[in-house]
């Protein structure tokens, strides 16, 4: 039986609280609606997408309608988009 491409979609679609859970206790950038941009380990995040960030020995909490992308490997990214 042919499976349709919404059947594909959600065999492979990874939840954005999934794609946070594996980069727990790892340093993340993250870049805000306003274009400030911060890296800092990831300690936690909440079902809002709510982030707890360490910064400088100090910890963060950074609300999640304010980030527009998290991400682990920023060296590719350019800034400005």
């Amino acid at each position: 039986m042919k499976r349709n491409n919404q059947d594909r979609r959600a065999a492979t679609h990874t939840e954005p609280i999934d794609v946070l859970s594996g980069l727990v206790n790892s340093r993340v950038f993250i870049r805000l609606i306003d274009k400030t941009e911060v890296i800092g380990e990831l300690l936690d995040f909440d079902e809002y997408l709510n982030l707890k960030i360490e910064l400088q020995d100090e910890q963060l909490l950074i609300r999640g309608n304010n980030v527009i992308l998290v991400g682990s490997e920023w060296e590719n990214l350019t800034r400005g988009e």
